[in-house]
């Protein structure tokens, strides 16, 4: 069995390369970025390798379910409140489509949780969820799913509940009966592992444990 190697691309050796170079001029800041490359945990390549999983997985999903765009959020605490509250929010990092239509992740960045809670609802469910654009009442979430055509959508948690990496979402630019998603929490299950830095078990996680 082949095991990759940090160099087995043309790129890693036009990095190495740069990266040597800058390394001999002795700046403190190439210095630093050729550490962070060399570090198991930190190197792009592993970064790049993983972000390919997580495509791979919103790809498997979203044609699985006849769905026009699957996404990974991810929730962030980048700011406090004057109050010393925390100010949670999330980012879509990750975005799979049907090749129609236009990608919209640049368009949902650090959006604050407390602007979409009939969205929050969604995630907070102890298994998948899902819901027609139409019954939702006049908020901000509602307006984010018509002003890109989205009719229903379908919403699981990554992680523990309690504290929650993330969530995949499903959308659909049609309104249809509610799906059955019991392979959702596979999919969430298997993004858990990518997130938390266990890709190599991906290929271990049982459909139906």
């Amino acid at each position: 069995m082949h095991i990759p190697s940090p160099f087995d691309t043309f790129g890693d050796y036009a990095a190495l390369g740069f990266f040597a170079a800058c390394f001999a001029g002795g700046t403190v800041a190439s210095k630093w970025v050729l550490k962070r490359y060399f570090n198991k945990k930190t190197t792009p390549l592993a970064d790049w390798r993983d972000n390919d999983q997580i495509m791979l997985q919103l790809r498997e999903v979203r044609i699985r379910y006849g769905a026009d765009r699957g996404f990974l959020a991810q929730f962030e605490n980048g700011t406090t409140f004057a109050s010393s509250k925390e100010k949670w929010k999330y980012s879509w990092t990750n975005e799979d489509k049907d090749s129609l239509i236009s990608g919209i992740a640049g368009w949902r960045k650090d959006i604050s949780v407390t602007l979409v809670p009939e969205e929050m609802k969604l995630v907070e469910e102890a298994g998948p969820s899902f819901g027609l654009t139409s019954a939702l009442p006049d908020c901000s979430f509602k307006n984010m799913c018509a002003d890109v055509g989205t009719e229903a959508f379908a919403y699981i948690v990554i992680g523990d509940p309690l504290h929650p990496l993330g969530f995949l979402g499903l959308y659909w630019n049609k309104a249809l009966p509610e799906p059955v998603l019991d392979k959702l929490p596979y999919y969430s299950r298997k993004l858990e592992a990518i997130l938390t830095g266990k890709a190599k078990k991906v290929a271990s996680i049982k459909e139906n444990p």
